[in-house]
């Protein structure tokens, strides 16, 4: 059976709890540092994979995703930032 397409907002939901995991990653004393640093990765290009999906599934709000804390792991994340620059330039045309 075929899942139904997932909403933008479902989709935020899912990003943003990729991105709320990545602190507690870091903070992980159990993982070796190289398996801290692939589950954070792993993590933040997931979340911006996952809002990429969401954009193209109609999620235009760019100040929110600029806003959300939930986000605050990926704001620096090149991938974020690409998202955010191409967003503003949609916007713009």
């Amino acid at each position: 059976q075929k899942l139904p397409n997932p909403k933008p907002t479902d989709m935020i939901k899912a990003a943003s709890l990729a991105s709320r995991a990545i602190p507690s990653v870091k903070n992980q004393e159990k993982l070796s540092d190289a398996e801290r640093i692939k589950l954070v990765n792993d993590l933040g290009k997931t979340s911006v994979m996952i809002l990429q999906q969401a954009v193209l599934a109609g999620l235009s709000d760019l100040e929110f995703l600029k806003k959300n804390p939930d986000l605050e792991s990926i704001r620096e994340l090149p991938g974020f930032k690409e998202l955010l620059k191409a967003m503003e330039l949609k916007k713009k045309n």
